[in-house]
């Protein structure tokens, strides 16, 4: 279970100035961990570089709230920032912003969950002491439910039933490390020459754990080499990777994945230029009150605009 993380914002003060660092715009940092990409991938994350505003610290601003009050916050982590310390000290992430944005009102936050770097959307980390026991209980016990929208590319022959909007089903497989073998030839499938070092996982790999997701296919797009579809995905429980490994053990691999995705050329054309995995929603009771609520994430407006190119190219080759 994922160990909430609960650190003094003293870590966070510039010594020098006897301030915590606060740039004047909205940015987020994108260097690389020390993993193996293939070359479309490096490509993907420097066009990402350039598009986005590259800068040592992320300021939350209004616009990544959506909601707070003196128990909890959620806010809206950018695509390419880690939710929670890397082993790079000079690269920020979602945690560190939290406890800066709560420096003023006493510098306590606790995370319970996280997001991967390269997964936009919804995180909830608690504010106070005496709201963190019920964060960190619901988090535990699997009660909070989480929504999330992926974006998927798959063969002709992949299962009908993966195909068909409005169809539902859960994927249930455990999840454990991939083996060495097995990891190189998931590398190979995405054309890459060697087997990457950033840890993977996979539905028959070692020390597998439970793991099971809620899939809805939303929408259906036909191309040349297969098929894109947009999903709902709802983890039932809450393995590293898991949406990602899961779709992807039913050849429905997410655009843009740089671990488990597989390559079609007839449309790296039109990508959005990001991995299309999107934590869009998450219901929870609110840790002090009890009352039920839900928080949503608007779709990343590049999702809308491939879809809309994927389906003009579809209506093109017909």
């Amino acid at each position: 279970m994922f160990e909430g993380l609960c650190i003094s914002a003293d870590l966070f003060f510039d010594r020098s100035t006897g301030s915590i660092p606060s740039p004047p715009e909205h940015g987020a940092v994108l260097r690389q961990n020390s993993c193996y990409m293939d070359k479309n991938s490096r490509a993907m994350m420097a066009t990402e570089r350039r598009k986005m505003e590259t800068r040592d610290i992320w300021t939350i601003t209004d616009r990544d709230i959506l909601y707070e009050d003196e128990a909890m916050i959620a806010i809206e982590k950018p695509y390419g920032l880690p939710s929670q310390p890397t082993l790079d000290p000079k690269r920020d992430n979602a945690y560190a912003a939290v406890m800066r944005h709560c420096a003023q009102s006493g510098g306590y936050a606790a995370l319970h969950h996280r997001l991967d770097a390269l997964t936009s959307g919804i995180l909830v980390l608690a504010k106070s002491k005496e709201a963190n026991p019920s964060l960190s209980d619901q988090f535990q016990k699997h009660t909070i439910r989480k929504t999330y929208v992926a974006i998927c590319a798959m063969p002709h022959g992949v299962c009908p039933k993966y195909r068909t909007p409005g169809a539902s089903w859960i994927i249930d497989a455990p999840i454990g490390e991939a083996k060495p073998d097995e990891a190189r030839s998931m590398a190979m499938a995405r054309g890459a020459k060697k087997s990457p070092k950033m840890q993977m996982f996979s539905t028959t790999g070692k020390n597998r754990k439970p793991a099971k997701t809620r899939v809805f296919c939303e929408r259906i797009v036909e191309f040349r080499e297969g098929y894109i579809g947009v999903y709902r995905c709802e983890p039932i429980t809450g393995r590293t990777h898991q949406i990602r490994v899961h779709l992807s053990s039913c050849e429905l691999y997410i655009v843009e994945d740089p671990l488990y995705g597989m390559k079609f050329r007839s449309i790296q054309s039109i990508t959005p230029g990001r991995m299309c995995l999107h934590a869009e929603a998450i219901s929870l009771l609110h840790p002090v009150t009890q009352e039920p609520m839900t928080l949503t994430s608007p779709r990343p407006v590049a999702f809308e605009r491939f879809m809309a190119k994927a389906e003009r190219m579809a209506r093109a080759s017909s």
